[in-house]
């Protein structure tokens, strides 16, 4: 998925059977990579762009993963929209954060009970670091990768970041089809219960900017905040941050 995902697995019985539930993780990735790359040619979302399958010969969970982009399409008013980018339809900005929940159904499905999973700027966290401690997961400032603009506080919660100072004008305005190359915005996060949605509302919450508060489903549990061009921080109320001293 040209990113690296990592693995921290707090407690666990048997070290062993941690260390297996961590693999059958890495072998899903692998397969998700395989199935849904558009770096492949040989992948399924690859073979559909090229037009040598049509969106009814996809596999049942690759229409599903399509259904998902729909809906979330409409719920941000097409600040997230796979089908407007060069090159054909794209599901990466949901597909990646949906491969960490997978992975992080199987790590859970093994007996581990506090572990994060993350990849590419998307993290999922269960559990607690440690006894009584809440997993504090840092955003960074968008000028200096050392330093952390804000802390979110989190437990059984997905967070994402979408933003240009890693991989430069990635993210495209639907509204254009263009990359951003002049925003207001420097980073959009937004925390939830499924990491796949996450991940897409933190795109569309960059394209979007504030307006994007409008749309987004706080009452399922969703909760945004951006970064502007002078620095500011804004989030919504239930948004669970930290100091960045914290």
């Amino acid at each position: 998925m040209g990113t690296v995902f990592s693995f921290d697995v707090r407690d666990h019985p048997d070290r062993l059977s941690a260390r297996q539930a961590i693999a059958l993780a890495v072998a899903e990735l692998h397969r998700i990579d395989a199935r849904y790359s558009t770096y492949l040619a040989p992948s399924e979302i690859s073979r559909h762009r090229a037009g040598a399958l049509t969106e009814a010969e996809l596999s049942d969970e690759a229409q599903k993963i399509f259904a998902a982009c729909r809906r979330l399409r409409e719920t941000t008013r097409h600040s997230f929209d796979p089908w407007c980018l060069p090159g054909g339809v794209d599901p990466s900005g949901y597909v990646k954060g949906w491969a960490i929940g997978r992975a992080a159904e199987l790590i859970g499905a093994a007996g581990c009970r506090n572990f994060s999973v993350g990849g590419g700027g998307d993290l999922h966290v269960r559990g607690e670091p440690s006894p009584g401690q809440v997993w504090r997961v840092g955003i960074r400032h968008p000028d200096d990768p050392k330093q952390l603009a804000a802390i979110v506080a989190a437990t059984e919660l997905s967070v994402a970041t979408s933003a240009s100072y890693e991989r430069g004008a990635h993210i495209h305005d639907p509204r254009t089809g263009l990359p951003i190359l002049q925003h207001t915005i420097r980073s959009a996060t937004v925390v939830g219960p499924d990491p796949g949605s996450v991940d897409a509302f933190a795109t569309a919450l960059f394209v979007a900017g504030l307006p994007g508060f409008e749309w987004l489903p706080i009452e399922q549990g969703y909760h945004g905040m951006l970064i502007t061009e002078d620095d500011r921080i804004s989030c919504d109320r239930g948004f669970p941050l930290l100091p960045a001293d914290a």
